[in-house]
């Protein structure tokens, strides 16, 4: 690779590439300085062993998973985290984060999010405190661990986490920008470029979590405050999965919940309501969609929801009137704008079989990201 060069090189990312053979554990050796090691989803391969080991010694943060190494696990490996899946930033238990100070982000559906410093590395990470009661799951660390291995680039990862019978701290970076959410409602208004860049994004992100391992994983709980906007602009959903951990409250986000959810209409229809599924996930990103495109705040179930509203005008065919008044001096991408606005309705549709897979609605959204840019 030609990195022995680097001697004061602190922190090397090489993941997500086509690397392959062995780690080149001669040339690392030759970096001093080196804390931080990232090569994970790759293709080395052979088996570990002393000398990664003493390449490694120095390390705070050391990643290799998704690879294709073979082998016993080596007991050196033992020296980071247990809880950890990337390193954890800076920090090697839980006092770490207990001593450092802490800005409180806001208050959620599941629990209150802090801004931690942390003071050893100065690394930043945004530590959730769960205040809901946990299921009774058998395995809550072999739940986390699962989630904790999900990766892509438009997803939140789960850096590291604190179980205990009193409370459960769950363990982010830190994204800058905030919530979709927040920038849609927020002062300066977002420009239609960046609203189908972070409706694309997030589309990403919630197709990578459906296809995952063969399993039928949603994410539960979807709203645009769980679509957060990272460094380099990229929308990130977080938050994944916390309903099968958490007992969240069935009333919990009814602005985007699908309708076989809903209580209430199975209460008419006499019928149980439903789990969570795939297809009530493409339902809230339809609602987040809508978000995108009005530039309202996704209101309550019934005659008074978004979505209800929105259909309400498209059948009068008063369509434009739909989109936010902040998107009219952009009249060149009307077709673009309608063509997302059918996207959400597609998602919208009340029968569950019918609404499209979260792969078709990527598809979709990319399809008009590509005619915008002609």
């Amino acid at each position: 690779m030609g990195i022995n060069r680097l001697k004061s090189l602190k922190r090397l990312d090489l993941s997500f590439n086509e690397f392959s053979s062995e780690i080149p554990v001669t040339e690392l050796n030759q970096l001093p300085h080196l804390m931080t090691l990232r090569l994970e989803f790759n293709s080395f391969s052979g088996s570990l062993s002393a000398d990664e080991a003493k390449a490694a010694v120095s390390f705070k943060e050391f990643n290799i998973s998704g690879n294709n190494f073979s082998g016993k696990i080596p007991n050196w490996l033992s020296k980071f985290p247990v809880a950890s899946f990337t390193g954890c930033k800076g920090f090697n238990k839980v006092d770490d984060l207990l001593k450092a100070s802490a800005e409180m982000l806001g208050k959620g559906s599941v629990g209150t999010s802090y801004k931690v410093a942390i003071l050893d590395s100065g690394d930043v990470v945004v530590v959730k405190r769960v205040i809901e009661k946990l299921k009774k799951i058998k395995d809550v660390d072999g739940f986390l661990r699962l989630f904790g291995n999900l990766r892509h680039t438009n997803v939140v990862s789960l850096r590291a986490y604190y179980s205990s019978k009193e409370e459960l701290l769950l363990v982010y970076d830190f994204l800058p920008n905030g919530s979709l959410r927040n920038l849609l409602h927020g002062r300066t208004p977002l420009d239609w470029t960046t609203r189908l860049k972070y409706a694309l994004g997030a589309a990403k992100g919630l197709r990578f979590l459906h296809s995952y391992n063969k399993t039928k994983i949603c994410h539960g709980n979807f709203t645009s405050s769980d679509i957060l906007i990272d460094h380099y602009g990229n929308a990130c959903i977080s938050d994944i999965c916390l309903h099968l951990l958490l007992q969240i409250p069935n009333s919990s986000n009814n602005r985007y919940k699908a309708p076989e959810l809903s209580t209430q209409n199975n209460m008419n229809t006499n019928q149980n309501p439903r789990k969570f599924s795939q297809k009530s996930d493409v339902y809230s990103f339809g609602v987040v969609l809508l978000e995108i495109l009005t530039g309202k705040i996704a209101t309550s179930e019934g005659k008074t929801s978004l979505a209800k509203w929105v259909q309400r005008v498209v059948n009068k065919e008063w369509t434009w009137d739909v989109f936010d008044f902040e998107l009219a001096r952009y009249k060149e991408m009307e077709d673009e704008m309608l063509a997302l606005l059918k996207v959400a309705m597609a998602c919208l549709v009340s029968s569950p079989k019918e609404r499209p897979k979260m792969i078709v609605v990527e598809k979709m959204i990319e399809d008009i990201t590509k005619k915008e840019n002609r």
